[in-house]
């Protein structure tokens, strides 16, 4: 916390924001704790995932702030900047401390209906040269060759109802816990817009690999009836920034291989997309089906199939230790892995606060951590940390030790020894 420590030392500001995902807790707290310490009277707002998830239990967790923003801040950050001090309970989306209600949540903010409503973002601010420095990611050869690489995301919604994911409320106009019944909103920049930003991005900065941060690119395509990702492409042509143009482009980003079809992935090619980061989750039919997630192991396999023909780099994303998780579901996977050929370190599941599982698993999850929230948020990490486990049919230590079983046969190719071993784990749990 040096840096930090110097900055609102020196700068003496009346305001400090901070926000990120749940994951980012461990950081949050110590950093609201090193801003009260240093200054009193500065006003500190949390705001992202980290609060939005659970804002009340964030609240008491960590006393340092002073509001937060629930869901999106586009309007609700503004208002509540102008208000700090006056009439507070006017402004919608945050939730406050009050002296004698104690925490008191305002009426929800209604999400903006379209995106292209938002101006381009002002990367000139920002420390560019940081995140250039890290611009090289393995993924794809035009990733790692990357120099000047940046994130960027034009659609926002989900329309998969992922038991350990949760999507901070935004495919509702109302912010609560769990996925809204109705109402669903998905939205997504316009053609133009997008084109026009990854122009910005290439004449200003002289970027040349875009990182879409959307989870759905292919499914906001669906949505269009495949005329998204066309008018794309017709827009970036314009503007010489195909692959085979003047100002060469490069892209990668996430996709849901149940929606995949040849002619996406052709229009995606001539777009400039290098790889496609796909979630595969599992390749047990009865998983996939209780996921909800729309699609089938067959369908899994013939996505990773057709993107490598397609000359784009398939990314598998595969997850164990499912509530329903058991040798035979492993032993599914192994076997699609060694049909496809797929090389990957499966992720442990984690029940995300926020996501239909947190809360459905919310004694079992707690009884492993003694009954103490913060332990269980401060254990979290990233993906690819071990907490909670979900299933009763594994302990964690064999969850652990069945994952490096899974990835060493993934990454040898000996996935018969991996069998092997997984027939002992099972004989000797039995």
């Amino acid at each position: 916390m040096g840096r930090l420590t110097v900055e609102v030392t020196d700068k003496n500001y009346d305001v400090v924001m901070i926000g990120g995902l749940i994951t980012s807790y461990n950081y949050v707290k110590s950093a609201v704790k090193t801003i009260r310490d240093i200054s009193r009277d500065t006003k500190i707002i949390v705001g992202g995932g980290i609060l939005t998830s659970i804002p009340h239990d964030m609240m008491r967790l960590l006393p340092e702030i002073d509001y937060g923003v629930m869901g999106e801040a586009y309007i609700s950050l503004p208002n509540l900047l102008m208000q700090i001090g006056g009439d507070e309970r006017t402004v919608k989306g945050i939730v406050i401390r009050d002296k004698t209600a104690g925490l008191y949540t305002t009426d929800p903010q209604p999400l903006i209906p379209d995106l292209d409503w938002l101006p381009f973002p002002s990367y000139g601010y920002a420390p560019l040269n940081i995140y250039f420095k890290n611009s090289s990611i393995l993924m794809s050869e035009e990733s790692m060759n990357a120099r000047r690489r940046l994130d960027a995301c034009f659609s926002l919604g989900c329309p998969f109802p992922c038991g350990y994911c949760w999507d901070l409320g935004l495919t509702s106009n109302v912010t609560r816990v769990g996925r809204p019944a109705g109402a669903t909103l998905h939205r997504r920049n316009s053609p133009k817009y997008i084109a026009e930003y990854i122009n910005r991005l290439q004449v200003g900065f002289n970027v040349d690999f875009v990182s879409w941060l959307d989870e759905n690119v292919v499914a906001q395509d669906v949505l269009s009836k495949d005329m998204w990702l066309r008018e794309i492409e017709i827009y970036l042509s314009e503007r010489n920034l195909l692959p085979t143009q003047k100002y060469p482009v490069y892209h990668g980003g996430t996709a849901h291989p149940g929606l995949i079809k040849r002619e996406t992935l052709k229009t995606l090619k001539r777009i400039g997309f290098t790889y496609l980061d796909y979630g595969l989750e599992s390749f047990s039919a009865k998983i996939l089906k209780d996921l909800g997630k729309g699609t089938t192991p067959q369908k899994n396999k013939e996505a990773v199939q057709m993107t490598l023909e397609e000359g784009i780099q398939p990314i598998p994303n595969q997850m164990i230790m499912f509530p329903g998780e058991t040798f035979e579901t492993l032993g599914e996977m192994l076997d699609a892995w060694e049909e496809v050929g797929i090389v990957s370190k499966p992720f442990i599941v984690t029940p995300y606060p926020g996501s239909e599982w947190f809360n459905k698993y919310k004694p079992r999850i707690m009884a492993q951590y003694g009954n103490d929230l913060n332990k269980f948020l401060m254990d979290l990490g990233d993906a690819t940390a071990v907490s909670a486990l979900l299933t009763d049919n594994f302990t964690p230590a064999e969850a652990v030790g069945i994952q490096n079983i899974m990835a060493d046969g993934a990454r040898t190719g000996n996935f018969s020894r991996a069998r092997r071993l997984l027939a002992l784990s099972n004989r000797s749990g039995s």
